[in-house]
Order: structure tokens, then sequence, then C-alpha cells
């Protein structure tokens, strides 16, 4: 994942935003202009957005069934 934040052509900031979901399955990017004024407030917006992205590619690559019934392994003590 990354955040790459450049001044506007306008004004502003823009952001640019990639991301690989955790399989590699999926890349995304995502570059708009961050709709706050200030390069600190640009970073915290594009960081936001990163990880709601991040989660949303997670949530839409993993089936139902794997996010209802995960797989843990459990350990049986012998008794």
């Amino acid at each position: 994942m990354s955040v790459t934040l450049r001044p506007y052509r306008n004004g502003g900031w823009e952001v640019d935003i990639r991301i690989v979901t955790p399989d590699g399955a999926r890349q995304f990017r995502e570059r708009k202009r961050a709709p706050v004024s200030t390069r600190s407030a640009a970073i915290r917006w594009a960081e936001s957005r990163e990880r709601t992205l991040f989660h949303d590619s997670w949530t839409r690559s993993t089936t139902v069934d794997e996010r209802r019934f995960p797989h843990y392994e459990h350990s049986h003590h012998g008794s």
C-alpha cells in the first residue's frame, strides 16, 4: 500500500493511492483531489481513504462463507 501526495494544478492536493490485496490477486489505484486544503490534512485524509479501500477490497475478495466461518486451528489437549 502506498500514498503519494502532490500539489494539485489548481490549488489543493492530489492523492495517489495504490493498494494490493493480501493474496496479491487484486491491485487498485485511485487518484483524486483531497477534499481538504492543508498538506497535513490531505495526508491524514489519504491514509484514512487507503485503509477504507484496503478493507473494502479485502471483504470483496473473500467469500461470504470465509467471513462468517473463519478457519481456526484448534489445539486438542489430551485428557
